[in-house]
């Protein structure tokens, strides 16, 4: 019936047995009329969204000092850490770009930015106070490799409204260790993990396993320590596709899986964490206007200098600046944002037929930027697999609710039994 309603909606969305299901279609946007130029309208989306200044988004990297030394890793270290007097910039640059009642999003990267703890702390009082002033929202998340998460650190940023952490295990500890030991030699895998196990309850945690040809196969295995340990349902885990983003990290393009593979093996493990219940396993797909930050004329990531780039993976280039907190405006900078001006999806032939496009606006900017090719949402490498997994979550999610909805009316039950007894 879907079929033929899709194929000939004038026909069969007239007819009575039709009708209901014609009116879902419609209110699901799967069926619209012949006036909307639904291509329009998301451009036009778009547009508006990545020029809104109601939200004001910063990435803000306190030192690219580290204590690990990842085999990966696309940064070249440097030891600088932000002054006093970027701090208070930072603080001023907040002041003019927030809007009354709008809001600002903060996230803490590095290096490893809770070497840097004291810097969090002066400026997120300060950004609370900004926001408090002007009745504006304020979250707050971090980037961290999880060595330095112990409880008394959490309790501080619990306390900053730093309310959700991305932390890196690569395997189980024998493969783990080697791909991101720290710089003294140490193991870090067991230090992790028990700040995992301390911080899952106080806040939103969602474990990266950075995969490429060489641990692959120890998924499985590192699903079954958290398992072991409890943290399946106290924390999130996904698949990151480790990537040569710069010259930095060039001597690994060997061992990277190319997109469809990786694709293939998202899904694989996507069952899995389906069946173990792991929490918020499954990103939902939706639509939506921009990629991410690079894509937003009101977001910024901000170095330990002062310099302001359009991206993470450029905080360490200098060069790449479209702007600087302490330094006038140059015409190398304005060029820099004309560079990330071209990355538009819609000026794209690729992306504009793609039917995907409205799910993943067009992938990564700065690989667009960089290499001059769109990277394409994993849905499109396994489509009808993908669709297929999105359905078998969404039973799951209705079962679930079902079986919580028996356990209440059995609760109630209870409840009218025990108070029928005490009137006795």
């Amino acid at each position: 019936m879907v079929n033929q309603i899709l194929k000939d909606p004038d026909t069969f969305g007239n007819n009575e047995q039709g009708s209901d299901l014609f009116k879902l279609l419609s209110e699901k946007g799967f069926i619209i009329g012949d006036s909307i130029d639904e291509f329009a309208l998301l451009k036009r989306q778009r547009k508006i969204l990545c020029e809104s200044k109601a939200q004001l988004s910063l990435t803000i990297v306190p030192s690219l000092a580290c204590n690990f030394q990842c085999i990966y890793c696309y940064q070249k270290e440097n030891p600088q850490r932000m002054s006093r007097h970027v701090e208070e910039a930072i603080l001023n640059f907040v002041r003019t770009k927030i809007q009354r009642k709008g809001s600002l999003s903060v996230d803490w990267f590095g290096g490893e930015p809770l070497l840097q703890m004291n810097t969090i702390q002066r400026l997120s009082k300060g950004f609370m106070k900004i926001c408090e002033k002007c009745d504006a929202e304020y979250s707050a998340g971090i980037v961290t490799n999880g060595y330095l998460f112990e409880k008394e650190i959490v309790d501080r940023l619990v306390e900053l409204k730093v309310k959700r952490a991305q932390i890196t295990l690569d395997g189980p500890p024998e493969i783990h260790d080697k791909r991101r030991p720290h710089k003294g030699a140490k193991k870090t895998f067991d230090t992790i993990l028990q700040n995992l196990k301390e911080a899952a309850d106080m806040v939103q945690i969602s474990v990266r396993m950075n995969i490429d040809k060489e641990n692959r196969d120890a998924i499985n295995s590192m699903l079954d320590i958290l398992v072991a340990e409890g943290l399946e349902k106290r924390l999130g885990f996904y698949l990151g596709k480790t990537y040569p983003y710069t010259e930095v990290c060039a001597d690994i393009s060997a061992s990277c899986l190319n997109d469809a593979d990786f694709s293939l093996l998202g899904l694989e493990i996507l069952m899995e964490l389906l069946d173990r219940g792991f929490a918020y396993s499954y990103w939902i797909p939706s639509s939506k206007s921009y990629m991410c930050t690079a894509d937003r004329s009101n977001s910024f990531v901000i170095s330990p200098s002062g310099g302001i780039v359009n991206c993470w993976n450029e905080t360490a280039k200098p060069d790449e600046e479209i702007g600087h907190l302490l330094k006038p405006t140059t015409n190398k900078m304005t060029g820099n944002v004309h560079k990330w001006g071209q990355c538009d999806p819609f000026d794209r032939e690729d992306c504009t037929k793609c039917v995907l496009l409205p799910m993943c606006s067009g992938g990564c900017p700065y690989m667009f930027k960089t290499q001059g090719k769109s990277e394409c949402h994993n849905w499109k490498h396994n489509l009808n697999e993908s669709i297929a997994c999105y359905y078998y979550f969404k039973v799951i999610e209705r079962d679930r609710k079902f079986g919580q909805q028996v356990f209440a009316a059995i609760d109630a039950l209870k409840q009218l039994k025990t108070a029928a007894e005490n009137k006795r």
